[in-house]
């Protein structure tokens, strides 16, 4: 479990560092808009590791009304600027839609598997589709182009390293289902295995209570609950020794 998060790490520490490379090889841009448009992506997105990692399921919620906020704003950018480029607009409002879908669905993944997994495939595709991307570009083009192409496909595999990025990020989702059952209680809490750990972990007296504080700590390991639910539950069993 924490692999996967290691993992979502890097590859969004590599998907910022090939956005500000493109960003800057295209040389349009100014440091100051390169920084405001790398913090505008970057943000959600830890705040989505926020929620999806540590059970903060507002501000998962936050980072993606954020990002369904920024594609609906890219979308209406693109009908508006490109309204005499029909097959331009037509691809564009295809790719623009499913991203819409995929981030609509982020909604419902937090709280369910099977929504997870779809969530998981459609990131999967669409890392796909832009390797499929980076990988169709000529690189024997006029000289003149050569460098466009070149930071073109920069832009691809940044995007395929932001897909792959949350594609792990749902896996890790479907994997933390399994490991704690749902209360299917409406009122669920950032902190959901806080009512399983005492019925699995038997306290009794003092020495069940150190047995269930290594246990607890087995869990912890294992990223089945957080720090602050191991911290706070193995204060409570000190108490009773």
């Amino acid at each position: 479990m924490k692999a996967l998060k290691y993992i979502s790490y890097s590859l969004a520490g590599l998907w910022i560092a090939l956005d500000i490379a493109y960003l800057t090889g295209i040389g349009e841009l100014s440091i100051l808009n390169i920084a405001m448009s790398v913090t505008m992506s970057a943000v959600p997105l830890v705040l989505l590791f926020i929620g999806v990692f540590h059970q903060k399921r507002v501000l998962g919620y936050v980072a993606i009304a954020w990002m369904i906020v920024s594609w609906v704003a890219s979308l209406a950018q693109t009908i508006y600027y490109n309204m005499d480029h029909l097959q331009y607009l037509t691809v564009s409002f295809i790719l623009q839609g499913i991203t819409l879908l995929f981030w609509a669905l982020w909604l419902f993944a937090l709280r369910s598997k099977p929504v997870a997994i779809v969530v998981f495939v459609l990131a999967n595709l669409l890392f796909v589709y832009n390797l499929l991307a980076m990988v169709s570009l000529n690189p024997f083009n006029a000289v003149s182009q050569r460098n466009l192409i070149f930071w073109v496909g920069v832009e691809q595999l940044s995007a395929a390293c932001w897909y792959q990025c949350l594609a792990l990020t749902a896996l890790w989702l479907m994997l933390r289902k399994k490991a704690i059952p749902s209360s299917g209680d409406d009122q669920e809490t950032s902190m959901p295995c806080d009512e399983n750990v005492p019925q699995a972990i038997p306290v009794s007296a003092a020495n069940g209570n150190v047995e269930a504080i290594r246990g607890l700590a087995q869990l912890y390991q294992q990223g089945i609950i957080t720090e602050e639910e191991f911290q706070r539950k193995k204060t409570e069993l000190l108490k009773q020794i």
